[in-house]
């Protein structure tokens, strides 16, 4: 029983570790994609202040990521099911913050 519930914490350390540095990760390689084919880099912000924003949203989308996961494994849930579901909802988060907070369209005037 003893061996039981260490394996158990045992993943949990596992998932709260690898969880955070695979979203970091990736966080990196959207954030080329994103300027690469979505999104105008320095849309609004110079560089360094749209990397603060961009960080900000990602580590928003990280902590999201890792409720949302925990929440379902602990509901039950087999965990590459909570880990879909959780990419997926962190997704729709990530590219929102994205459109409207790091890469945001200037508004057309009657000038432009």
């Amino acid at each position: 029983m003893h061996r039981h519930i260490s394996s158990h914490r045992d993943k949990r350390s596992v998932l709260e570790i690898a969880a955070p540095a695979a979203f970091i990760v990736a966080a990196a390689f959207k954030s080329l994609l994103s300027i690469a084919f979505v999104f105008r880099h320095k849309a609004k912000w110079d560089a360094i202040p749209e990397i603060g924003i961009y960080s900000f949203v990602a580590l928003l989308g990280a902590v999201f990521d890792l409720f949302i996961t925990k929440l379902f494994l602990s509901s039950g849930a087999p965990a590459a099911i909570a880990k879909l579901i959780a990419s997926a909802l962190v997704l729709v988060l990530i590219f929102l913050g994205r459109r409207y907070l790091v890469f945001p369209l200037s508004k057309k005037s009657d000038w432009n």
